[in-house]
Formats: C-alpha cells, sequence, structure tokens
C-alpha cells in the first residue's frame, strides 16, 4: 500500500521488522459515516490500526 509505504520513508515513525504480539494497520477505501452537525469530519478514507496487546495502552496514553 503506498500510504503505509509513505509513512515508513518519512521515518517519523519508528516501526519493527517484527512483533511476535500481533500487529495490523490498514486503510479503508470506503467513507465512514458523517453525521450532520457531529464533530466527525467528512473524509474521504479511514485508516485502522489492530493490535492484540496492552503496550499500545502506553502509546495511546501519550495522545
Amino acid at each position: 500500500n503506498s500510504a503505509i509505504s509513505a509513512i515508513k520513508t518519512k521515518q517519523s515513525i519508528r516501526f519493527v521488522d517484527w512483533c511476535p504480539t500481533g500487529f495490523k494497520v490498514g486503510i479503508n477505501y470506503q467513507p465512514p459515516v458523517a453525521v450532520p452537525g457531529g464533530d466527525v469530519a467528512k473524509v474521504p478514507r479511514a485508516v485502522c490500526m489492530i493490535s492484540n496487546t496492552t503496550a499500545i495502552a502506553e502509546a495511546w496514553a501519550r495522545l
């Protein structure tokens, strides 16, 4: 996927070659539903990350 490749080449986010706990990221080309008057902006695609480790909680806590 060109979007993931672009993120990896910018080196602003550090990825590991292998992770024993499992980590997936993908881009959904179907636009998410934006409710009129809601807080979510209308966008053409969405990014999803799935992780099966509690270690990711540390990264989200820093956001």
